[in-house]
């Protein structure tokens, strides 16, 4: 079992939301960082509707890398139910 996936994403595509839909789908609580070079909008809030917990934009440090990893312990998302969609609850 896995305490955490850190998945790169090159391109935003298909194929690339369907890696974090089959990790969340096995365990919603498995908390997923996303690293992209992809930021727009649709391309944010989609992957955070699939359930991603944090998401930093390339080229990424060590120092970010180490804050998002430290927050998501320090301050764990709580887990919400709407709809079809479980998982980490969005930032307010």
């Amino acid at each position: 079992m896995y305490d955490l996936s850190g998945l790169s994403i090159a391109i935003a595509d298909d194929s690339a939301f369907f890696r974090i839909r089959t990790r969340t789908a096995v365990n919603p609580f498995l908390p997923v960082i996303m690293v992209t070079s992809h930021a727009e909008r649709q391309h944010v809030e989609y992957a955070a509707s699939l359930g991603i917990h944090e998401m930093l934009t390339k080229p990424i440090a060590a120092k970010p890398v180490y804050q998002r990893l430290s927050s998501m312990i320090q301050n764990p998302r709580p887990f919400i139910q709407n709809g079809a969609y479980f998982g980490p609850a969005p930032r307010r």
